[in-house]
């Protein structure tokens, strides 16, 4: 169930948060990869530049 809920959140991001950098105008963005990677997944490239671009921090859940 959690995957349907990630996939559907993902799918709502804007396609430019992921290429442009623009997550400093979608904190959502921010704060969803920061869980992603807080729960092990590795980042790409491009994410991890999404993910510098803004302050939001999201708590890690175990």
């Amino acid at each position: 169930m959690l995957a349907v809920v990630l996939a559907a959140d993902e799918a709502s991001l804007h396609r430019n948060s992921w290429r442009e950098g623009h997550a400093g105008r979608n904190p959502r963005a921010i704060a969803y990869l920061n869980a992603l990677k807080a729960w092990g997944y590795t980042p790409t490239h491009v994410e991890e530049l999404v993910i510098s671009a803004g302050p939001p921090r999201s708590p890690s859940r175990g």
